[in-house]
């Protein structure tokens, strides 16, 4: 797969930012906010307060913890590599229902990034 630069996430955080892309950004920032909220949460399915490494190398530390380089690196925060898995598969998957041709929400995304 194609290296994507800071620029290029950048740019199309700013497209979707136009208000003829508002429910393309509701839809990515609904997702963000419910992995957010699920990793998170102490006592949810998946929670940073069960990785190894934010109880034993980080004290419970949360600020230091996802401010360390190895997030989201398997050795340093396995659960969360594991929710965002689990989160790209449905992202992939669930359809639209009351959009036009019932598109993935990647496809709904997708279509709007790369269609201008």
């Amino acid at each position: 797969s194609p290296q994507v630069s800071a620029s290029d996430l950048t740019d199309a955080v700013l497209k979707l930012a136009l208000p003829k892309y508002k429910e393309q950004i509701e839809v990515l920032s609904d997702t963000a906010l419910a992995v957010l909220d699920q990793y998170l949460t102490p006592g949810g399915f998946i929670s940073v307060h069960d990785e190894d490494t934010f109880t034993k190398d980080h004290d419970n530390d949360l600020n230091r913890f996802l401010k360390s380089e190895s997030l989201g690196k398997e050795n340093h925060s396995p659960l969360l590599v594991q929710l965002l898995a689990q989160q790209n598969i449905a992202f992939s998957s669930i359809r639209l229902r009351d959009v036009e041709g019932r598109p993935t929400q990647r496809e709904f995304v997708a279509r709007a990034l790369l269609g201008d």
